[in-house]
């Protein structure tokens, strides 16, 4: 029996496997997964979802384009994130983590570093 060369398999699966399953999993997804609550009907940021399943003050928080701020952002209760750095988040006006309302600083990962 014939084998098949190595380079002709990866070929193919580069042909044949769609962009779109190595993608980060879409919004509706994440929309219907436990633990996980996303958008404006969940009072959250449109665009954004929010896993509650988190232990603590830090939750992890998943962007979905159109916003560019992606693909993920971090939030906490814990007054002391106020001065952890935050460099790559434009939002931050001064390279830490800002307070997005009273009581809750953010920080987003863009994985854009300037």
């Amino acid at each position: 029996m014939k084998r098949i060369p190595i380079a002709l398999v990866l070929a193919l699966l580069v042909v044949l496997v769609p962009t779109a399953a190595l993608a980060d999993p879409p919004y509706d997804r994440f929309d219907e997964k436990d633990g996980w609550i996303c958008g404006e009907a969940e009072g959250l940021v449109d665009n954004h979802c929010l896993n509650v399943a988190s232990n603590g003050k830090t939750w992890n928080i998943k962007v979905f384009s159109p916003d560019p701020r992606g693909p993920q952002e971090s939030a906490s209760t814990d007054p002391k994130f106020d001065d952890r750095p935050c460099p790559h988040d434009s939002g931050s006006p001064d390279g830490t983590w800002w307070e997005f309302a009273p009581g809750l600083w953010v920080c987003h990962h863009s994985g854009v570093q300037p």
